[in-house]
């Protein structure tokens, strides 16, 4: 699959909630579990099929409706928050920290940083 990056740095092509990492309901249900684990996002397995933030159909679904990220990036008419010239607040606080997150659980398997964590360490993007 062609590498998706999203508004705010995300990697939408690793994200386990992304429609074309979908096969099953088995998946939905591993997605689910996994943001619930490590973000505390309690999203119904149902509605885990993402059409990644970059889609412009206001049909189709996507999981964080209400990004202040995508809203600010769309407003200033940019291809994401890579090529602004200014990290804001907003952006640092989807940071994700990987040695924070596999400190605070102990049973963070290499499987599990390739689905919940990898996607969405979008700071090592941000080294400007």
């Amino acid at each position: 699959m062609k590498k998706m990056i999203s508004y705010c740095g995300y990697r939408c092509d690793l994200c386990s909630a992304y429609r074309k990492n979908i096969n099953s309901k088995a998946d939905q249900r591993d997605a689910s579990k996994g943001l619930s684990k490590y973000y505390g996002l309690n999203i119904p397995t149902e509605e885990i099929y993402c059409y990644g933030c970059l889609n412009q159909n206001k049909d189709l679904r996507i999981i964080d409706k209400s990004c202040s990220i995508r809203s600010c990036v769309l407003e200033q008419g940019l291809d994401n928050c890579l090529v602004c010239d200014d990290v804001c607040k907003k952006l640092e606080e989807r940071f994700i920290n990987y040695q924070k997150v596999k400190d605070s659980l102990s049973d963070t398997s290499k499987d599990d940083y390739q689905k919940f964590i990898k996607p969405y360490e979008m700071k090592k993007r941000y080294s400007k």
